[in-house]
Parts: C-alpha cells; sequence; structure tokens
C-alpha cells in the first residue's frame, strides 16, 4: 500500500495536468464554459478526497478511495483531453 503522502502527491500532479489543459483552452479562446465547470468540478472533487485521504485507516479505506481517485481522475482527464481537440 502506498504512503498517503504519495498518494496525495500523485493525486495533485493529475490535478495540476488537467487543470494545465483547462487553463490552455481557455487561453486558446475555446471551450470557456466547459474548461470553468471542469476546473470547478476538479477543485471540489481534490477538496472531498484529500480529507478522506487523512481520515483513512484501515486497508478497506484506501481501497474505496483508490477505486473513487481512479474513476474520477480518468474521467476529468478524458473531459480535459476533448477541450483541446
Amino acid at each position: 500500500m502506498a504512503s498517503k503522502r504519495n498518494v496525495k502527491r500523485g493525486i495533485q500532479s493529475r490535478v495540476y495536468i488537467i487543470m494545465d489543459a483547462c487553463d490552455e483552452a481557455i487561453n486558446d479562446g475555446k471551450e470557456n464554459k466547459t474548461a470553468d465547470k471542469l476546473m470547478d468540478d476538479v477543485v471540489d472533487f481534490y477538496e472531498t478526497i484529500m480529507p478522506k485521504i487523512n481520515n483513512a485507516k484501515a486497508k478497506a479505506d484506501f481501497k474505496s478511495i483508490g477505486d473513487e481517485i481512479g474513476k474520477s481522475l480518468s474521467g476529468f482527464e478524458k473531459k480535459a483531453a476533448e477541450l483541446n481537440k
């Protein structure tokens, strides 16, 4: 099992990549509303998942959090990739 610190760093780096893709879309003048919405969703996810990670104690907690992270971030990454097409 990865440490909480490494999990947080992994999430943070993926969130930054998504935010950067949204920022590029906004700066290119396309999909502003969609990019803004995606950025809001990513920030909400980040603010929701960090306390869950901090409060997790058992291995089962980390399993469910890991599933949620993978599912949510991959969805956000797909949306971000669509912005820059």
